[in-house]
């Protein structure tokens, strides 16, 4: 059986380890980025069926990547993951094609499993 596939994209080496285990229970973790300038190159290429987007990143932040993104993967779920809880940053991140926001703290919760299941 073929994994769906996932993209993480955060700036913090230690959540980007978390992240990855608690995805590789239910995705195959193809590609991790430190960069956010790094994401839609990455994209392009791989198509995976899920990104993780930290909020603040070097070179162009998650929420800035958004709109891109879904245009470049339509049917990809896109999650903004990050410790930012400002309403505003979780409005504009839904106004511009996340499918979910997960705070850091509830990784290991609210992380989801693929669509399929």
């Amino acid at each position: 059986m073929n994994l769906p596939t996932a993209l993480i994209a955060d700036d913090n080496a230690e959540w980007r380890s978390v992240i990855a285990e608690v995805l590789r229970a239910d995705y195959d973790v193809v590609c991790i980025v430190a960069r956010g300038d790094e994401v839609m190159a990455k994209a392009s290429v791989l198509r995976p069926d899920l990104v993780t987007l930290d909020v603040s990143m070097p070179g162009i932040s998650g929420i800035q990547l958004l709109p891109r993104l879904r245009t470049l993967l339509p049917n990809a779920r896109i999650l903004i993951v990050t410790a930012n809880s400002a309403e505003l940053y979780v409005q504009e991140a839904y106004r511009r094609g996340a499918d979910g926001y997960v705070l850091k703290s509830n990784v290991w919760r609210d992380l989801p499993p693929p669509r399929n299941r």
